[in-house]
């Protein structure tokens, strides 16, 4: 028996069917939770990215100056 012939005498074409079914049950899933945020988890979730996890953030005042790190930054300003 050639290698050919076993392999297409295994059945392997449900493996595409079940992988289609699981791409759509979870872009289903996401595609509903994302639908259904309100306006306030989404501001809450935009300000992740600026903060630094030492405070909250308050999106009524400007932050104060960050202490200097010692690093420069890429327009080679210590920031």
């Amino acid at each position: 028996m050639r290698m050919s012939e076993l392999v297409s005498s295994l059945g392997l074409s449900i493996y595409p069917i079940i992988g289609l079914i699981g791409f759509g049950t979870a872009f289903l899933f996401i595609l509903l939770r994302a639908m259904h945020r309100t306006r306030d988890e989404m501001a809450a979730n935009a300000a992740i990215p600026l903060e630094d996890g030492t405070r909250p953030v308050s999106t009524t005042s400007h932050a104060p100056a960050r202490a200097s790190t010692g690093c420069a930054d890429a327009n080679g300003s210590d920031a």
